[in-house]
């Protein structure tokens, strides 16, 4: 049973000579069903933009990260990150489907920046996305801000008050005739100093230097002028090939495992 699938070398050189015009054939019923079958696929474009994100500067002048990084990518990916404006511009079924088409990535550079990949079915399509995504990005991030800046403020009311009072309270302690301090003297004068430490050191400079370390986009936003996606070439290729596969698997078939299995009925 085995000797019917035996082929030698010269068998099959022999066959690809007889069958040469059927294979081709094939592949290019191959070729013609790939390139029928790309024209209902769609086309994606992909923008590309690169995002400083928001930096503070505390009372020691050094800059830190308003939000971790990857917090920030992590809660990109939820649907519900996105407000109505970028879901608008972008087109998309739902929120869902933005969280597939859309991608966040951390480069190594300081400050850091955040790479927003956009895919979409046009360049137009593709820009106007990134552009409101970026723009949901400064909106979040300046918001946050907003949100310290009233939270430090509220802070520094509160301990400027009590510094205030302790300081009335203060003067009205009795002056000692001795030249040590008196219990209530000394703790009153170490509230007011660790108060004014606090005030000091509390992070006010975020209300001085938030325009300057503001997030911003650092280049403009590049659109692919041709799509990623499908690689046309390749899959016409690709099908072209498989045709010729097909044909010449056909071809050994028929014209040289067929006759001997029927010789054997």
């Amino acid at each position: 049973m085995s000797e019917i699938f035996n082929l030698s070398l010269k068998d099959f050189l022999l066959i690809i000579k007889k069958s040469w015009i059927s294979i081709i054939i094939i592949g290019i019923i191959g070729f013609i069903c790939t390139f029928v079958t790309l024209q209902f696929m769609p086309n994606t474009y992909i923008a590309t933009a690169q995002v400083q994100l928001f930096q503070i500067r505390g009372s020691n002048y050094e800059w830190t990260n308003l939000e971790d990084p990857n917090l920030l990518i992590a809660r990109m990916k939820s649907p519900t990150s996105f407000g109505d404006k970028s879901l608008a511009a972008c087109q998309y079924s739902s929120g869902f489907e933005m969280v597939k088409k859309v991608q966040f990535g951390l480069l190594k550079a300081s400050p850091p920046t955040l790479e927003v990949l956009v895919k979409n079915g046009s360049p137009e399509l593709s820009l106007a996305c990134a552009e409101a995504i970026v723009q949901d990005l400064r909106n979040y991030e300046t918001d946050l801000v907003r949100k310290k800046i009233a939270q430090y403020k509220e802070l520094l009311d509160y301990y400027i008050g009590r510094m205030n009072h302790l300081k009335k309270e203060f003067s009205k302690l009795p002056t000692s005739q001795s030249t040590i301090a008196s219990v209530d003297e000394i703790e009153a004068r170490d509230q007011i100093s660790w108060i004014t430490n606090k005030v000091m050191s509390l992070d006010d400079s975020v209300i001085r230097f938030a325009d300057e370390g503001a997030g911003k986009l650092l280049s403009p936003i590049y659109v692919s002028p041709t799509p990623i996606s499908p690689k046309r070439f390749i899959i016409e290729v690709a099908g072209l090939l498989m045709g010729l596969l097909i044909g010449l698997l056909t071809s050994v078939f028929r014209n040289a495992y067929l006759p001997r299995i029927k010789a054997l009925h």
